[in-house]
């Protein structure tokens, strides 16, 4: 656990869980915290009480990094986003096809001969 201790941060004073530590090249060390709701975010360790170099109790590492519930929504999602491509390619085909045959040639063809 570490505690936030910027002042100006959103989360000041609030204690989070470590799940990992991230850290880019030329970058502060930052560490991977789990918020209040449950989701993760990273922290920038001089934000925190935490002193680099010390030790970081972090989770286990079989511990899930994503939410069951959350991989649900994903892939809902992802089957709609599949529905509405599908969807959008056959009003685009059909759009293609009322182009390809306007409506004045069929009309004039259906036409009954005159006298």
């Amino acid at each position: 656990m570490v505690l936030v201790t910027h002042p100006q941060h959103p989360l000041f004073g609030q204690q989070l869980q470590v799940v990992r530590t991230q850290q880019c090249i030329n970058a502060e060390l930052d560490l991977i915290v789990r918020l209040p709701d449950g989701t993760h975010a990273a922290l920038a360790v001089s934000c925190t009480d935490c002193q680099i170099g010390h030790p970081v109790v972090s989770l286990p590492t079989d511990t899930p990094l994503l939410d069951l519930e959350g991989l649900r929504r994903l892939a809902q999602f992802i089957a709609n986003r599949k529905t509405v491509h599908a969807l959008e390619s056959i009003v685009q085909d059909q759009g293609e096809c009322a182009r390809a045959t306007p409506h004045a040639a069929i009309l004039a063809d259906d036409r009954l001969p005159e006298g």
